[in-house]
């Protein structure tokens, strides 16, 4: 866990420094030894594309690497505009475009502009500004309303179905309910498609005018339309063209009954593919012009839609000034236990809706359960029940739920034909515990009666979506909206399905059998999700096509951001700290947009993966204003970045925050407070006070006592939670008892821990078989061991932490090639992460108190093997650091590497250990004698980075080539003022004119020269590269930590021009 201090801003940059003049010269830097061997030819690898950053003047680079990682704005906001002009204009929707220009997005359709926003829209920016666009287009269509009229009706009921059926209702006649609307339009209709060439259907258009006339006078709906129509089928032209001038498309007091049905059809629809967006657009439009032409008080639905937008800030300030017993208010301000008083009181629909869906966000399995038993028992397969399940994400309905969803969408479908019989007979059935034969019983059931099988389901859901969609013509429910909700529901099934198999089963062959379900590349939709989990499963089985991965990142596709963000977890490993992170994240961006989970992503990924400062700073105070409290683990996260201990304590006690975002806030203030504080221990009991049946807060206060020592009170805390007999939906209680063996070890009761870990091995947990293992190795059962560990890798090949420590088991058996075959085994990349977290872990827990001499054998050992030398460089580490100097010198001097880049890595670490051993003197003719002459040079690289100024002027011989004098140059910079003597030596060097204008740079780092020099030399990607680096460096030593933040990011995106020379 990282901890920034309080110069976490000056150290991360210190960071990126480092990282930036890897790039510079690393990569930039010509090599000196000799031309390689010619071999034969490979397949070409991708070619990189060429930096944006080329193409523009230098004075540039730094808005392009902006715009380069700008977000556009959310999109569901933009669809937003062109469903305003489509009802309001009575025409299709047109594209929408944004264009950023003066710190603004300008918003334009048709290239008409109709709106601006800010670079980081909020809900309140988007909702100003279509209202603004809504009163433009609806001028001249009904009173605009500057304050608030009369609540909206409400929908009779809340089931989909019925919403869907009144919006499409809202398509067909007005919002009166007596017959006179709606028979009059039937009549038009039908005698627009009447064919009479001989006169015989006059009382059918005598009719249509009479029912015309009577709903003018008696009806009260617009039916200017159907008139126009009429009589131009009756052959009035000029009347007919008339009453069309006048036709300004739908009817403005249509709008509060619609803007509530899609917002109430919101709240309901699932979707975790981002396949709803069009709803949620028409949603938000309906709103704003609801806002501007209706006149209802619609402050509710209002708030109930930024909330489900994620922009929880506005939708708090919307539902603060709502009735203190709506319990939408209370839904929204996280006043839970006000919601459940106020649902079980009133019997209100919406409350018991409203209080499901919240133990579902908060992924209270017990809790949800309770409420589904007590307000849902008579309707199992209610899209509430199915949605709430899903979004629970856990173990138990994520097992149940997803196979027999795809059936239930289906019947929705079909439910004016579908035999629905199976109903009845599945409804004594026990949903919720998860038994194969129940899940297979009802999902045969429903198959047969659907005559559906499971190879059949997606080309046959399609085909149905498609049929079903000609129903819809819109202009409020499209046949788009309608088949997006329907899609929501099925793919997000077919989404946790493919999810659970590969991440919580954690199965590789399950996830290959159900892939194997997906259709082929008959359809688009089907086609994209079965390729994109395709090429999941072949990386979880170390297969990985980066190609294909990468492909995936920006392929046009019907899904949005989120199995993006899964195929980048895929690629994370190949991507670390190389150059093609960057072009990865940029096609991330490409189709990202600034809804606050999209933000709330690039700013983990700036982080992490770009070492962008600025932008992750910028967006993650830009998340705490408009979504605080909808995504509270980035919250929790920024303030443990910031070093904001107050706000992580404010957040601990905050009841508006998710459990699982508390937990957070009290782990970063432990790593935050001293040792061993006793307050941690005290915020944890707090909390549990308040949920008692929560594992994983459980858990967490486990763990804390453990890493105390007071293994008998963690293993009484756990004991305690088994015996509550909490409803699990999961493996709760298999980590319980996994904890509690742990305890045991810890005293070294190893008979009783096995005894404690005993009834957690059937669940084949891999926690469980793991820590079985080391138990029966410390009972002196090696091989029953092995076996255990054996059965554990065999299950699950992708998790690494499993291997090594089977490694370790090895290791301390003296096995050490063993140790490095299994570790070889690996199918997995191994990349600097792996060797951190896991292999080096293991390394040192197996060796630390052994001697020097057997250390020795096991690195050797490895080395042997083939596996990466820096990889094998991160081991001797915690050596070094507990004093061990000699055995650290004896692991990293005895690296035999080829004449690298990396060798000479090895060597300077050497050299900085023998210098704390024997001293400077001896250390450095050890160097000397050692150092590759063909490396000498390039060595210079190494030696700035690690801090090493003095080699860049003891170990290379003279005369030194002017990329050494840059470097030294660069050195003293960051020194300050660094070596009077040495000083002078460079500014006599770069005193006259030198090759590739060498002096320029040099100069420039000194103070004597102006930096537009440094750009009139940057001709190509190397020299920008060069001068990026060197300006970035000097405004650091200027404080202008911004400025240099943004210039070392300009090196990094260019330096990857230079990775082949």
């Amino acid at each position: 866990m990282r901890r920034p201090g309080g110069a976490g801003r000056l150290l991360l940059l210190t960071a990126l420094l480092g990282t930036a003049a890897y790039f510079w010269w690393a990569r930039a830097v010509p090599p000196e030894s000799p031309a390689p061997v010619p071999v034969a030819a490979a397949a070409p690898a991708p070619a990189s594309p060429v930096s944006p950053l080329l193409a523009l003047p230098p004075d540039q680079m730094r808005d392009a690497l902006h715009a380069a990682y700008r977000l556009q704005p959310d999109r569901r906001c933009l669809t937003a505009f062109a469903e305003v002009q489509a009802w309001l204009g009575g025409r299709d929707p047109l594209p929408v475009s944004a264009t950023f220009a003066q710190d603004a997005w300008r918003i334009e359709i048709a290239g008409e502009g109709v709106g601006t926003l800010p670079e980081l829209p909020d809900f309140d920016d988007c909702m100003k500004a279509l209202e603004k666009w809504a009163a433009v287009v609806g001028k001249g269509k009904g009173a605009v309303h500057r304050g608030r009229g009369a609540p909206a009706p409400g929908p009779p009921r809340l089931n989909p179905v019925d919403l869907l059926a009144d919006l499409r209702a809202a398509d067909s006649h007005g919002a009166d309910p007596r017959e006179l609307p709606r028979v009059s339009r039937d009549l038009v209709y039908l005698t627009l498609q009447s064919l009479d060439l001989l006169d015989v259907t006059d009382r059918l258009r005598a009719k249509a005018w009479a029912f015309l006339a009577m709903s003018a006078v008696l009806g009260g709906a617009d039916l200017r339309r159907e008139t126009a129509l009429l009589a131009y089928l009756l052959d009035y032209s000029e009347s007919a063209r008339r009453l069309a001038a006048a036709l300004h498309g739908a009817d403005p007091r249509e709008l509060p009954r619609v803007s509530r049905d899609l917002v109430y059809l919101t709240l309901q629809s699932l979707d975790l593919l981002d396949v709803t967006d069009r709803l949620r657009a028409k949603a938000w439009a309906f709103l704003a012009m609801s806002a501007v032409l209706g006149g209802a008080d619609l402050r509710r639905e209002t708030a109930l839609l930024a909330y489900l937008l994620d922009y929880s800030e506005s939708a708090r300030r919307l539902a603060a000034a709502l009735p203190g017993a709506d319990p939408v208010r209370a839904f929204v301000l996280h006043d839970d236990r006000g919601l459940t008083a106020l649902a079980e009181a009133s019997r209100d629909e919406l409350g018991a809706l409203l209080v499901l869906l919240r133990r579902a966000e908060e992924h209270d399995y017990p809790g949800w359960l309770a409420w589904v038993q007590a307000h849902y028992v008579g309707r199992p397969f209610a899209f509430p029940v199915l949605k709430s399940a899903l979004e629970l994400n856990a173990f138990l309905p994520n097992r149940v739920f997803p196979e027999v969803m795809p059936y239930l969408v289906l019947t929705y479908l079909f439910r004016e034909t579908a035999d629905t019989s199976w109903t009845r007979q599945v409804r004594e059935l026990d949903l919720y515990t998860g038994s194969d034969d129940a899940v297979g019983v009802i999902a045969a059931l429903i198959g047969r009666a659907l005559r559906v099988q499971a190879g059949d389901l997606v080309l046959r859901f399609e085909g149905e979506l498609e049929l079903a969609g000609e129903h819809y013509r819109g202009p409020v429910l499209d046949a788009d909206t309608y088949a997006a909700f329907y899609a929501g529901y099925f793919y997000s099934a077919l989404w946790a399905s493919a999810q659970f198999r590969l991440d919580q089963l954690a199965s590789v062959p399950a996830a290959e059998e159900f892939a194997h379900t997906l259709p082929g590349d008959g359809m688009p939709r089907p086609a994209a999700f079965a390729r994109w989990y395709r090429h999941r499963i072949d990386a979880r089985a170390g297969k990985a096509q980066v190609p294909l991965l990468l492909a995936d990142l920006s392929a046009s596709a019907p899904f949005g951001a989120q199995p993006r963000f899964r195929t980048f977890e895929a690629l994370d490993p190949y991507l670390v700290g190389g150059p093609g992170r960057f072009e990865a994240v940029r096609r991330m961006v490409s189709s990202m947009d600034s809804r606050p989970l999209h933000v709330a992503w690039l700013a983990r990924t700036a982080e992490r993966h770009l070492d962008d400062l600025n932008l992750a700073e910028r967006l993650y105070r830009h998340l705490l204003r408009v979504a605080e409290r909808r995504l509270p683990d980035d919250a929790v996260w920024s303030a443990y970045l910031f070093g904001d201990t107050p706000r992580l304590a404010r957040y601990v006690d905050d009841p508006t925050l998710s459990l699982d975002s508390r937990r957070r806030a009290i782990g970063y203030l432990a790593s935050l407070r001293p040792a061993r504080d006793p307050s941690i221990e005290q915020l944890y009991r707090r909390r549990l006070r308040d949920f008692p049946d929560s594992w994983r807060l459980t858990g967490d206060l486990v763990t804390h006592l453990e890493w105390k020592g007071e293994y008998a009170t963690a293993r009484a805390v756990a004991s305690a939670w088994l015996a509550r007999g909490v409803p699990q939906a999961g493996l709760e209680g298999v980590s319980a008892r996994t904890a509690i063996a742990r305890t045991y070890c810890e005293e070294g009761r190893y008979a009783e821990a096995w005894e404690a870990i005993k009834p957690a091995l059937a669940s084949w947990d891999a926690g469980a078989l793991a820590r079985a293992a080391l138990i029966r190795d410390r009972l002196a059962d090696p091989r029953h061991a092995e076996a255990l560990f054996l059965l554990d890798m065999d299950r699950y090949p992708d998790l690494l932490w499993v291997r090594t420590y089977y490694v370790q088991l090895l290791w301390e058996h003296g096995r050490y090639k063993d140790a490095a075959d299994a570790l070889r085994a690996w199918k997995g990349p191994l990349g600097p992460q792996a060797w951190l977290d896991d292999i080096r872990a293991r390394f040192y827990e197996a060796f630390k108190k052994m001697p020097d001499e057997e250390v020795l054998q096991a690195f050797e050992a490895l080395e042997r093997n083939g596996l990466p030398a820096r990889g094998l460089s991160y081991l001797w580490s915690p050596f070094e650091l507990e004093g061990r100097h000699e055995l650290a010198f004896r692991m990293s001097s005895g690296l035999r590497t080829a004449q690298s880049i990396a060798g000479v890595e090895f060597l300077t670490a050497s050299y900085q250990m023998l210098k704390q051993l024997k001293g400077e003197a001896q250390a450095l003719d050890w160097i000397r004698g050692r150092l590759p002459k063909a490396l000498r040079n390039r060595a210079s690289t190494v030696f700035f980075d690690r801090g090493e100024d003095g080699l860049l002027w003891d170990a290379i011989d003279p005369p030194a080539p002017e990329w050494v004098w840059l470097v030294r140059a660069l050195a003293e910079v960051r020194r300050g003022r660094g070596d009077g003597a040495r000083r002078a030596m460079l500014a006599d060097h770069f005193g006259t004119p030198r090759p590739g204008q060498a002096e320029v740079l040099g100069n420039f780092l000194l103070g004597k020269a102006s930096e537009q020099g440094v750009w009139q030399r940057a001709i190509d990607a190397r020299t920008r590269a060069e001068g990026a680096y060197a300006v970035g460096l000097r405004r650091l030593c200027e404080g202008r930590y911004r400025e240099a933040s943004d210039w070392f990011r300009v090196t990094q995106e260019l330096a990857h021009e230079n990775m082949g020379e």
